[in-house]
């Protein structure tokens, strides 16, 4: 196929492009679509707090946004938010930096996601940049914190408080750089801090960070290599789905091709091959994986995927 047989470049709104995958994202935690959301608001604030400018900071709400882009199981997703600690954190992080680094427009991010469940005195022994090294903790620390918090949300937040920030300032300097920790304790002491993490307080905020634009040019290739990462996040959620969106999106391209279509209609039926189960990223893994009949009500929970999915392109305007 010749370029000139693609679809044209698109002008994509890159606060409409990172949004996007942290909704798809967060579909993972299935009863909770809002921890990318708080990362990224705390890592944000913290890094105003720290007098870093402006360019940093929206650095490391895309980061917290997307911190979590290597994990497509919920098994992994609860244990996440449910464990302070545990041996298998690393893999979602190698797994998000693999994702990122092949997406030109957002592979600055790759390095942060990389490292951000390392310890803070583990960094330096690893070699990693201390430009790198403070904002991943500081997504660390962000997750962490919102990890700790979760049970607590429209409950018993502000007497919780006292056991998380009891537990950031011990484990300052080993998890958490001392600055970052101290950072912390001083803007967490008022209770606005707590109450702005709530759901009903936090969608204020993310509608504020929306109208934030950004549009970038981005050619088709770019846009199959995006949807090409959807895939992969999808694809990776259970044994079997593996190369499920792969397959789907090469099939229909070659009988698209089969029958005579255009260049341009065969390459867009390749990228809704790509993008047609983003959805099933909020089904269990339980229901996936299930043998035997599903019940009405898991049969139900997989007929929502494609309306999800449709849910989730329709917030990226072009597509």
């Amino acid at each position: 196929m010749t370029e000139r047989q693609l679809p044209p470049d698109l002008a994509i709104d890159m606060r409409q492009l990172v949004m996007t995958i942290a909704n798809t994202i967060d579909l993972v935690g299935v009863d909770d679509l809002l921890h990318g959301r708080r990362v990224g608001m705390l890592a944000r604030e913290m890094a105003c707090q720290l007098g870093w400018n402006e360019k940093t900071q929206l650095l490391l709400y895309d980061a917290g946004l997307l911190h979590d882009c290597g994990v497509s199981s919920t098994r992994v997703h609860r244990r996440l938010v449910a464990e302070l600690e545990w041996s298998g954190a690393q893999e979602h992080c190698l797994r998000g930096e693999e994702l990122l680094r092949d997406f030109a427009p957002l592979a600055h991010l790759a390095p942060i996601i990389r490292y951000h469940h390392t310890h803070w005195d583990a960094l330096d022994a690893l070699g990693v940049p201390e430009s790198i090294a403070r904002l991943s903790n500081l997504i660390y620390l962000a997750d962490r914190v919102d990890a700790l918090a979760r049970p607590h949300y429209e409950r018993d937040l502000l007497l919780a408080r006292h056991t998380i920030r009891e537990m950031v300032e011990r484990l300052s300097g080993s998890y958490f750089a001392p600055e970052l920790a101290t950072l912390f304790l001083q803007v967490s002491e008022n209770e606005a801090f707590w109450l702005s993490l709530e759901p009903r307080h936090l969608i204020r905020f993310i509608y504020e960070r929306e109208r934030e634009c950004r549009p970038i040019p981005i050619s088709f290739p770019e846009l199959r290599q995006l949807a090409l990462l959807f895939a992969q996040v999808v694809d990776a959620k259970s044994p079997y789905t593996m190369e499920h969106s792969l397959g789907v999106a090469q099939l229909a391209r070659f009988l698209a091709e089969q029958a005579g279509l255009s260049g341009e209609t065969c390459a867009k039926i390749e990228v809704a091959g790509l993008l047609h189960d983003l959805g099933k990223l909020q089904v269990p893994d339980e229901i996936l994986e299930k043998h035997g009949a599903l019940t009405p009500e898991e049969r139900a929970m997989i007929q929502r995927h494609s309306f999800e999915t449709y849910q989730i392109l329709r917030g990226i305007a072009g597509l």
